[in-house]
């Protein structure tokens, strides 16, 4: 009887405390996807940049070779 009471106390506590910790975790969380999202278009234009690289080096090469 007296554990049930206890849990049940304990359960609206951490509904409570989670209620009151959403608005903290939503910023944290979009800040997060911001991050991811401006990471993966970093990577992105980095590895564009690489790709146009490689493309373009096999054509330096056999300019060269044509010499």
């Amino acid at each position: 009887m007296l554990l049930c009471i206890y849990l049940r106390i304990l359960r609206l506590g951490v509904v409570h405390l989670a209620w009151e910790m959403m608005p903290i975790l939503r910023r944290t969380i979009l800040s997060l996807a911001c991050l991811l999202l401006h990471w993966s278009s970093e990577a992105s234009q980095i590895l564009r940049g690489l790709l146009s690289l490689v493309k373009s080096m096999p054509q330096r090469s056999m300019k060269k070779s044509e010499r």
